[in-house]
């Protein structure tokens, strides 16, 4: 058994290790009732939003497996034609929203996080151009579809 000091040390080693393996993971699921934050967006065109969903955890893998298709999209909004290299690179949330009956996952993603809740909260970043963008994503074919990056102000 560890005493004293050996004690303290293990459990801030534990906890260290934690709070670097969620920073590692560059990506949230958010709850469905951040939905219809995504359709109130600064500076780029927002999706239509009828409601949220919450996507499974197979979705969210299904995303995360097709993520780099979004490198051979080129952005309609924002700054307009441009691509995003490697998406893997950005913080992103990920939050199910209802456009009629269908259900898409919208992928907001940023170069550095906004604020220390992003992994609870929607995140409005304005301005930034392509360091800040959003696509949305079909689980039932698995494509990515509309990019859409900050304008640069």
């Amino acid at each position: 058994m560890l005493a004293g000091p050996s004690k303290i040390f293990v459990f801030l080693l534990l906890l260290a290790s934690t709070a670097y393996c969620q920073e590692a993971v560059r990506f949230a699921l958010l709850p469905g009732r951040e939905a219809r934050a995504a359709s109130h967006l600064c500076s780029r065109r927002a999706p239509r939003v009828d409601g949220g969903w919450e996507p499974s955890k197979a979705n969210i893998e299904s995303l995360e497996a097709h993520l780099s298709d979004i490198a051979k999209l080129r952005s309609f909004s924002g700054v307009v034609g441009a691509r995003i290299a490697d998406p893997s690179n950005y913080y992103r949330q990920y939050v199910g929203i209802l456009v009629g009956k269908r259900k898409l996952i919208y992928v907001n993603a940023f170069g550095t996080p906004p604020f220390p809740r992003w992994r609870e909260r929607f995140a409005w970043t304005c301005d930034g151009g392509v360091n800040d963008w959003g696509a949305l994503y079909d689980p039932r074919n698995h494509r990515f579809f509309r990019l859409a990056t900050n304008v640069n102000w």
